[in-house]
């Protein structure tokens, strides 16, 4: 079939081709990769458009195809936005995209007015949560706020991570143009799964992150930035856990947000709290079900989330999650229930729920009980790449119809 020519996409040998786009790879890899290899597996002609950086080639490895654009994560580049525009622009015509699906703010701006120009049909964004920002002066979040916006004024469809984010636009009346949807997030509950751990690989592991047996353990995974996700918060909050649990240890799994003036990186920690810190950089997948599994509790200080893939991956693997108390962490932990809920940049409060979870088994035990329990119905990966699936097929044919 000749590109651009229409087709009834419930025929499934007709191929979809569409395009995703962020503003750094690492999205790619962190947040899409199954995503993209479930949709390649079901016929879908998937390509993909980020800033170049290593994990360019995981992508390439798995046959996922990618072109890289000079994108940067600055607010505004006008150069390289430019040419970023451009390029995507070209490939979306070259590649007889069908469907553009944008993520990440930047990204989504210049990917939708691309989508725009180069007449793709079908025009879709992911919000992974509408930014907040935190200390950030006003009138910059005003102008972050201003261009998400944009991006989500010019999609055709919008899927939403969490529910918080739907009121905000309706109230905008963003649905008279634009379809509004909830997605949710999902996670692979066939991979995080505390039967699939023995005692063994603990045992192993903490050997392997050089942390005591019997020493209480606080983790993080994500991002490793002091405002956006918190770990200001959380220094500020472990000396207060220290006094009651002198060899407790903080594990920080992740990269330093490198660029950004909330970076943390070991230098970051001063004096005698760096000895109860462990940096352990990037992990891959498959090392975190047993990173979880050590973990006596799991924190997220962030600003923000969409939904969080890495509370719903502690939960499923029965780790009680203390978070701060903003939207998406309150769509994955109910207060008291599966974990804790603080209010955002409270180091006092986030130190009094870690500390009533290290001090009570029976309480630790519970919560992650709960949360485990909860995990297995609402948080499987595969129901919202259904979604995205059949997005793509109702969409498309109702721009044929």
């Amino acid at each position: 079939m000749a590109e651009g020519t229409h087709a009834d996409v419930r025929d499934p040998h007709i191929e979809i081709r569409v395009a995703h786009i962020t503003t750094a790879a690492v999205s790619l890899r962190a947040l899409l990769l199954d995503q993209l290899l479930y949709l390649q597996d079901r016929g879908v002609r998937v390509i993909t458009m980020s800033a170049d950086g290593p994990e360019v080639k995981q992508l390439v490895d798995r046959g996922i195809r990618h072109f890289s654009l000079p994108l940067n994560r600055r607010l505004f580049s006008p150069i390289s936005d430019l040419r970023s525009l451009m390029r995507i622009t070209r490939v979306l015509r070259r590649e007889g995209i069908r469907v553009v699906h944008t993520h990440t703010p930047k990204a989504s701006v210049l990917g939708q007015i691309a989508g725009v120009i180069a007449r793709v049909p079908i025009r879709i964004s992911t919000l992974h949560g509408l930014f907040e920002g935190g200390n950030m002066p006003h009138f910059q979040k005003r102008l972050v706020r201003s261009l998400e916006m944009m991006g989500v004024r010019l999609a055709d469809v919008v899927l939403s991570q969490n529910n918080e984010d739907l009121i905000y636009l309706r109230e905008r009346r963003v649905e008279l143009r634009t379809r509004l949807m909830h997605l949710g997030n999902g996670i692979d509950l066939n991979r995080f799964d505390p039967h699939m751990i023995d005692p063994e690989m603990i045992t192993a592991m903490k050997e392997e992150v050089g942390v005591p047996a019997t020493a209480p353990i606080v983790g993080f995974v994500g991002r490793l930035s002091g405002e956006r996700k918190g770990l200001w918060t959380l220094i500020r909050a472990a000396p207060i856990i220290r006094e009651r649990f002198p060899g407790a240890v903080f594990l920080l799994v992740g990269k330093p947000d490198w660029g950004k003036s909330d970076c943390i990186d070991p230098s970051g920690v001063d004096g005698s709290l760096a000895e109860s810190f462990r940096f352990l950089g990037y992990r891959e997948n498959n090392d975190l079900p047993a990173l979880y599994a050590i973990m006596d509790a799991l924190v997220l200080p962030s600003t923000f989330e969409g939904v969080p893939r890495v509370v719903m991956e502690a939960a499923a693997m029965a780790v009680p999650s203390v978070v701060s108390d903003v939207k998406g962490n309150r769509e994955v932990i109910e207060d008291g229930f599966n974990g804790f809920l603080f209010p955002y940049g409270d180091e006092h409060a986030m130190a009094k729920a870690v500390l009533a979870i290290l001090e009570d088994e029976s309480l630790r035990r519970k919560l992650g009980s709960n949360a485990r329990e909860g995990a297995v119905p609402r948080f499987d990966q595969q129901s919202v790449f259904d979604q995205v699936f059949r997005c793509y097929q109702q969409a498309l044919a109702k721009h044929r119809g």
